[in-house]
């Protein structure tokens, strides 16, 4: 077992990756230390999980992103779309 991965420090709203159930978003984060749990929402069918992070072999794929990130998104697309209805 990757110790590394298993203890790998994460967060609500990370992309995660898991060796069965593949890529989620965590959407809660329960405790810490060697007690820690997550939620994350995998793809339908497969739906949310609650795993224990010393267990539960989860990768970060991606952190959750920053509000500056969020802003930059947002503002992104609204010159796309004022750009569109300019054409």
């Amino acid at each position: 077992m990757d110790r590394e991965l298993s203890f790998e420090l994460v967060d609500v709203g990370d992309k995660v990756k898991h060796p069965e159930f593949k890529d989620g978003v965590v959407t809660l984060r329960i405790g810490d230390g060697l007690n820690a749990k997550v939620v994350v929402k995998f793809q339908p069918g497969i739906g949310e999980k609650k795993l224990a992070l010393r267990y539960a072999r989860l990768k970060k794929i991606q952190d959750r992103p920053t509000l500056a990130a969020a802003e930059g998104e947002e503002a992104g697309e609204e010159t796309a779309g004022a750009e569109g209805k300019a054409e």
